[in-house]
């Protein structure tokens, strides 16, 4: 009623005021007293036609609770102190549109995160955000964009993240309107991000419109825990104690153990089959289910450094499961089918997903392990690790670069081979002609193109790189995995295979075994190493991926019909891409990028771009320096370099993932996600419009037909004012028009130029020495010889400054001269 009015104060109190008073309504009122407390920064006091609402930050007893965050709500029914876990920044709440006094809503603005409160249900529950939500709630670790994701399986995600948050938030729409998108519902594609996070969760988001919407969270910590990890604490007991503390919001500034931090993510859209990776050597293989089971979560533990037997691990300790192989009840979403566990429990490197042969590969530092998770049960282990480095931990990296005295002798070896091959030059050495048609039969050499068969061709200027050692303590580790069907035995059937690349240019191909449908449970997956590459220059391989002869991706869920032989394989190491022919392994062309551009490849992945009729497959490939170059295949053609991450954004080069149709995801900062593209066709704008409310816009007034009538008639009575062109009058405007058009001049020839120099030339002369001598005879008082000496020296220097163009056409000088002297003697005489 705007009769009274409340005051917050440093000791934690506040005082009821009349505004007609100057003395306070009462004694100071302190909520948590009666210990010190802290000052109450906010306070505000919201009468309604049912009860009052009072909304005041901080005020918590100074010795207990110094360090928390919160937001107390009293009212005469209950009251409850809302617990952020950052600081506050302002809040400020929502009335009814149909009430003013009706408070429905309380929204504040912490420094991490946005929180809405619904005041309308019994329960002061959580509103919902549809944007501006915490990407951050947990550090992001890792993440994969899903494309094309069928509709079944992305119904059931949203169901499962539906029944997850039933209780947590409120049933109430998002109280504050931001606007309408205009393109939502116009083409809607089923896309998926998948976030790994550092408290072993995955957090799932709608990436198929112009704002992320979570959809759905998956929790390690419901299979494992740590060892001091006890039962999660219940709300009830903290609302029994006194403050009654609530928690809100998703943000969470703490990992409970940075085991459980998610390292590696691998979904099948086909499936619905989901592989979570993490720190501790675990792998999570879980389903799709929309209803709560209670079973037991199978461990299998592979020990992939069993043939070491004085291998010392010093590393961390695994984790634990959680109950015990006991039953565990697992609610709607992404069940835990199976629980893969690796000795030594590294961190692990690479990760790839095979739901059609029901196997999943695991790289780490020290190796990689086939698993099979229909049978829970193993298939193969391969240590990569170099037979002299028996420690667990890894240590320190050697040194990559050359010794001194080795430098010098390859320098002056390089000096001596350039001076022989400058040798021929000099001395006119003539080619055969038996080689000069050979060299002009061999193919050139592009840049991107094959490589040189003779060794004759012009090789073009490369960068030194630095020589890696063959004992590199890192070079064990593995960092790409693939499964993928194809030829690799005979050219007439294909074969299942897994691709794996290490860190010193290593890469083995094994070969699959697996049983038919019916025999799937009964008998074992058999798997060998069939063939093994070893790049020259032993730089870290970054990706493998295959091609069919129309230049398509041959993924892991493509038919073997629906490819065109031959294959060809496409791997992508720090430095160089190379591709092969298969099955004979035959290199066909390869880009030297380190060599000719200085960058190193931090991603590859293949990406489709579609115009109207045209389809292409591209090779998208992003350096260390930012840059996102696109490569036609098989040639290697550079088509698009674009600058897409600054340099010295080392996270946002390691967070970007590549989609299928030539878009990119990457860590903007810890809380942005920024979205690019480099097709023309696949983009994602923001085409929104605001509804603004009538008093916003000024009133647009409409006029009749019968004052526009009136106004055009008054109109015809006035005046009209000619508009003068630069400033001319009437009169000066008639002379003008009556003119010569300056638009007809007739042609303009050489002789006519020259007519009018020399005509010009002999007016300007005669005028300028007249007026010049006139000058001098009125103000000299002499003889009357001396004038004439004195004028006939100056109408010489005059009429010599002008040279006529021709001899025939001049005027001759004696004759001016004598003229101009007599015209001086008569003016001197009179």
């Amino acid at each position: 009623s705007g009769e009274q009015f409340l005051s917050s104060h440093n000791d934690g109190s506040y005082t009821t005021w009349d505004v007609g008073s100057s003395e306070p309504k009462g004694e100071p009122t302190t909520p948590y007293g009666p210990f010190p407390c802290k000052s109450i920064t906010k306070l505000l006091w919201r009468p309604t036609n049912k009860d009052s609402y009072l909304f005041f930050a901080g005020g918590l007893p100074r010795a207990s609770f110094s360090d928390r965050h919160t937001i107390t709500v009293q009212s005469s029914v209950k009251q409850v102190a809302f617990d952020f876990t950052s600081k506050v920044v302002d809040f400020f709440t929502i009335q009814s549109e149909e009430n003013e006094k009706d408070c429905t809503a309380l929204i504040v603005l912490a420094e991490e995160e946005l929180v809405g409160i619904d005041l309308t249900s019994d329960n002061w529950n959580m509103l919902a955000l549809p944007y501006l939500v915490s990407l951050h709630a947990s550090a992001v670790t890792c993440s994969a964009y899903i494309s094309d994701v069928p509709q079944n399986l992305y119904n059931n995600i949203v169901a499962a993240g539906t029944t997850q948050t039933k209780g947590i938030y409120s049933d109430a729409d998002w109280p504050i309107n931001g606007g309408i998108v205009k393109n939502k519902d116009l083409s809607p594609k089923c896309e998926l991000l998948l976030t790994g996070h550092e408290d072993g969760s995955v957090r799932f988001w709608d990436a198929g419109g112009v704002a992320l919407k979570p959809l759905y969270k998956f929790t390690s910590a419901t299979v494992l825990c740590g060892e001091d990890d006890g039962p999660p604490p219940s709300g009830e007991d903290e609302e029994d104690e006194w403050p009654p503390f609530r928690k809100v919001g998703t943000f969470d500034p703490y990992s409970d153990d940075p085991r459980l931090a998610v390292k590696k993510i691998s979904l099948c859209p086909d499936t619905g089959t989901l592989a979570v990776a993490g720190t501790a050597g675990h792998v999570i293989v879980a389903k799709i289910g929309l209803t709560t089971i209670s079973k037991e979560v199978q461990v299998t533990v592979m020990n992939i450094v069993s043939e070491r037997d004085k291998f010392v691990w010093k590393g961390h300790e695994k984790l634990t499961l959680r109950g015990d192989k006991d039953a565990i009840e697992i609610p709607p979403g992404f069940q835990p089918s199976s629980l893969l566990q690796l000795h030594p429990p590294a961190a692990v490197t690479a990760l790839a997903l095979q739901s059609n042969w029901g196997l999943v590969a695991v790289g780490t530092a020290h190796g990689l392990a086939v698993f099979d998770y229909i049978r829970n049960s193993p298939v193969t282990i391969k240590c990569t690790l170099n037979p002299h480095d028996l420690s667990g931990i890894g240590e320190p990296p050697i040194s990559r670069r050359k010794s001194f005295k080795k430098s010098l002798r390859e320098s002056f070896r390089r000096l001596r081979k350039g001076r022989s091959t400058r040798r021929p030059e000099k001395r006119n050495v003539q080619t055969p002609p038996d080689k000069k048609r050979d060299s002009a039969e061999s193919p050139s050499l592009s840049r991107g193109g094959a490589t040189p068969t003779s060794p004759a061709e012009a090789k073009p200027v490369e960068r030194a790189v630095e020589a890696r050692p063959v004992d590199d303590a890192l070079g064990s580790m593995v960092r790409c995995l693939t499964f993928v069907r194809t030829y690799i035995i005979s050219v007439q059937n294909t074969t299942p295979t897994l691709w794996a690349g290490t860190n010193n240019g290593t890469v083995y191909v094994f070969t699959i075994s697996i049983p038919a449908s019916s025999k799937r449970i009964e008998e074992n997956v058999n798997c060998q190493l069939g063939k093994e590459i070893q790049l020259k220059h032993r730089a870290p391989v970054i990706a493998v991926s295959v091609i069919d002869g129309a230049v398509n991706a041959v993924e892991q869920e493509t038919k073997p019909s629906d490819t065109i032989p031959p294959h060809k394989v496409v791997i992508c190491s720090e430095e160089q891409i190379k591709i092969f022919t298969l099955p004979s392994l035959k290199p066909l062309c390869k880009l030297k990028l380190t060599a000719s551009e200085g960058a190193r490849v931090r991603r590859i992945a293949l990406s489709n771009f579609t115009a109207h009729n045209h389809h292409e497959t591209c090779l998208l490939c992003l350096t260390n320096l930012g840059e996102t170059i696109v490569l036609s295949l098989p040639e290697l053609r550079r088509q698009i370099i674009a600058a897409v991450i600054r340099r010295e954004d080392i996270n946002g080069i390691s967070s970007l993932t590549f989609t299928k149709h030539g878009e990119a995801l990457y860590m903007h900062s810890s809380s942005e996600i920024q979205r690019v593209t480099v097709s023309a066709t696949s983009l994602t704008v923001a085409t929104c419009h605001l509804d603004l409310p009538p008093s916003a816009r000024a009133p647009i007034v409409a006029q009749t037909s019968e004052s526009e009538s009136s106004d055009s008639s008054k109109e015809s009575l006035q005046p009209v004012e000619v508009v003068k062109e630069n400033g001319i009058g009437e009169e000066e405007s008639n002379h003008v028009g009556s003119g010569h058009d300056l638009s007809s001049v007739g042609d303009i020839t050489i002789d006519s130029v020259k007519d009018h120099l020399i005509n010009s030339s002999n007016e300007e002369s005669r005028v300028i020495t007249t007026e010049l001598v006139k000058n001098e005879t009125t103000k000299m008082e002499t003889t009357r010889e001396s004038v004439t000496v004195k004028t006939t020296v100056i109408t010489t220097n005059e009429t010599t400054l002008i040279t006529p163009p021709s001899e025939t056409d001049a005027p001759v000088p004696g004759l001016v001269e004598l003229h101009l002297a007599q015209e001086v003697h008569n003016q001197v005489d009179t």
